[in-house]
């Protein structure tokens, strides 16, 4: 824990409230997480927020939506749905029904509106677009949130193989390529424990192939 404690003083002072309510609300491990995610998305914004397409938000933003995208991780799927549908139910129709069981698709609609309306977090509707989002099967998703979602794979609760890769990737400045990367490896992954694979990977994963047109070596978890 001590490389959260030493990475905390990285925020500005005013995000304390808020790291000290995710202190409070979450597990060690998840808390942890989102520590090192708002780190990763202030270095991202080194990247690319400053590239052109130009991102509004400032690098405190960037860093804000990573530290707290997984406010509602550990909520159970019923609290989720309370926060989504008395506050944004239109989030719902983006999952397929046979989905909204599943945290890891009711998690970041939930939060984005538990931002807002709980911890008075009021931003852009991108900045919370992001959080709700964050999970990467969208279309259209802005800068931002393409970016907290690759963001978030490069710090994971638990290693996996192939992390080391999508970070170099990523931070290295090719996010179509991190990207792709990840949502091949997100829906093999899927595939594998039998989870459920939201429909919108597939033809992702196909368009963001064609115009990259990498080759097959590209997503080994090696390298």
């Amino acid at each position: 824990m001590n490389q959260s404690i030493i990475g905390i003083s990285s925020f500005p002072k005013y995000f304390e409230p808020y790291i000290r309510f995710l202190r409070a609300k979450l597990s060690p491990v998840r808390f942890k997480h989102c520590v090192d995610v708002g780190l990763a998305m202030g270095k991202a914004f080194n990247v690319y927020g400053n590239n052109p397409p130009f991102d509004p938000h400032g690098r405190d933003d960037w860093m804000l939506s990573g530290l707290v995208h997984d406010v509602m991780k550990e909520a159970s799927v019923q609290t989720m749905r309370w926060w989504i549908e008395k506050y944004s139910p239109d989030e719902l129709s983006l999952i397929p029904p046979s989905m909204q069981d599943h945290h890891v698709y009711m998690h970041g609609p939930a939060g984005s509106v538990f931002v807002r309306h709980a911890l008075g977090i009021r931003r852009s509707g991108t900045f919370h677009e992001a959080i709700a989002h964050h999970v990467g099967c969208y279309e259209a998703m802005s800068l931002l949130a393409r970016c907290l979602n690759v963001a978030d794979m490069t710090q994971p609760a638990e290693r996996y193989r192939g992390c080391d890769k999508l970070g170099r990737i990523f931070f290295g400045g090719d996010l179509n390529s991190a990207e792709l990367l990840l949502s091949a490896w997100t829906k093999e992954f899927f595939e594998q424990i039998r989870f459920p694979v939201h429909p919108a990977f597939e033809p992702k994963i196909a368009k963001m192939t064609k115009l990259l047109k990498p080759a097959p070596e590209f997503f080994s978890r090696e390298g």
